[in-house]
């Protein structure tokens, strides 16, 4: 059985939380554990982890799933989170991330790849999580989404175009 990973963390920490799941078996920053998942109602779950059930109640905002940000009411305990797999914190890692305060200006490629397609151009306006362009990488296509809002300065790739790892491939303002 494959493990999905999931990268979490909850507003306003810096810490990440690395999540594992196949079918029946986890683990949470390497601590394993077993669960179960019943949907008992539209937004509530019954979720049984190593025998102890928990209660999940959760909004089903379209605009936090986009954003991969999800709230939970947990045995009436509110929990908010962000969820990333291992592209975005590449992606973010590479091209968004805040480092010394500052918002870096340049998206890079994160791995080598073909640009299927390119959804801006020079001068538009963007918002955070609207989708730049899509990197085919080993035979799968990948979303490479606003980090923030900003303006398109310099496109330095175009669609079909073979990229490398770490290559320049927009500028924002």
């Amino acid at each position: 059985m494959t493990m999905e990973k999931f990268y979490i963390n909850t507003p306003g920490s810096k810490e990440v939380n690395l999540l594992q799941l196949n079918e029946k078996e986890g683990s949470f920053n390497d601590g394993g554990f077993t669960y179960e998942c019943k949907r008992l109602d539209k937004n509530i779950l019954l979720l049984r982890v190593n025998n102890k059930n928990f209660i999940v109640e959760y909004d089903n905002n379209e605009d936090e799933r986009e954003n991969n940000e999800f709230t939970f009411n947990i045995n009436s305990k509110k929990i908010s989170v962000t969820t990333k797999n291992e592209l975005d914190v590449l992606t973010e890692k590479i091209s968004g991330g805040k480092k010394d305060g500052k918002m870096k200006n340049e998206i890079h490629s994160p791995m080598p790849g073909v640009i299927l397609k390119v959804n801006i151009k020079e001068g538009d306006e963007i918002n955070k999580g609207d989708v730049i362009l899509v990197l085919e990488a080993m035979k799968m296509e990948n979303e490479i989404k606003a980090s923030r809002d900003c303006r398109i300065k310099k496109i330095n790739i175009m669609e079909k175009q073979s990229v490398n790892k770490n290559d320049l491939l927009i500028v924002l303002e």
